[in-house]
């Protein structure tokens, strides 16, 4: 399947077919120390995911060198580009911080018409998103209001929550009773009928009607485990609109 990048505002390269990823490697962070009077050592790091290094082959060729240099320098205007999407097929993307290492080279006997290129892809977030969003709407009518979320993933994935009110509403909670009832707490006198928290979990903002409220929000972002959750919140009536995207290694 074609390898497609695409930038912050969503123009689209199509890589030519002979493009591959040369892996899907992944590591953890590891740093281990010798332990006096003790055989082995300990792993002092936390063991979480490393930067993703994605190495990218392909073939760059035109009927003459004018169509050579077009199609070489439309590659390398992209590349020079940061914060892009790497997708392959149509249902996985990887977020790209920038490109790095670029290598060119003629092949022998191709008249400056054919030419071997490779990148390195370096993904500050190590994981392949889902294309497709998964949403879910619950009407609050009573508290506490119990609704469950599936995370088909294989990995945490971290959700945006958008909340209504339906009544003026000074303090709210959800939690999370699959993650260890992980919880959080938004308390905002200014909550009225028809104002909009938006609580992003993913990029730790907290909005209402626009205006940063970072100062009403206790707690922690909520994560939504691999498999069933079930959240729980406390407050007065809203709307609670829940969107992610199911993450893979």
């Amino acid at each position: 399947m074609s390898l497609k990048l695409k930038d912050t505002d969503l123009n689209e390269l199509t890589l030519n077919d002979t493009f591959r990823l040369g892996s899907f490697s992944w590591k953890k962070r590891s740093k281990t120390a010798e332990a006096a009077f003790s055989h082995g050592g300990r792993d002092m790091a936390d063991g979480m995911l490393r930067v993703r290094v994605l190495q990218i082959e392909g073939i760059v060729q035109g009927v003459n060198q004018a169509a050579y240099e077009a199609a070489y320098f439309e590659l390398t205007s992209w590349l020079y580009k940061e914060d892009l999407q790497l997708s392959y097929g149509v249902s996985n993307y990887i977020k790209v911080k920038r490109i790095s290492n670029f290598k060119h080279s003629f092949v022998e006997g191709g008249f400056l018409r054919i030419a071997k290129v490779a990148f390195t892809c370096v993904c500050e977030d190590p994981f392949w998103y889902d294309a497709a969003l998964t949403s879910d709407t619950q009407t609050v009518t009573s508290s506490p209001w119990v609704f469950v979320l599936a995370n088909d993933g294989s990995a945490e994935t971290y959700p945006i929550f958008t909340i209504t009110a339906i009544a003026n509403n000074t303090d709210m909670t959800l939690a999370n009773a699959t993650d260890d009832n992980r919880k959080l707490r938004y308390q905002d006198t200014g909550f009225y009928i028809g104002s909009v928290v938006v609580i992003d979990c993913h990029e730790g903002t907290v909005t209402r009607d626009g205006t940063n409220l970072i100062s009403a929000f206790d707690g922690s972002f909520l994560p939504l485990l691999k498999g069933s959750n079930s959240l729980e919140y406390t407050g007065a009536d809203v709307t609670i609109l829940t969107e992610y995207r199911e993450r893979k290694l």
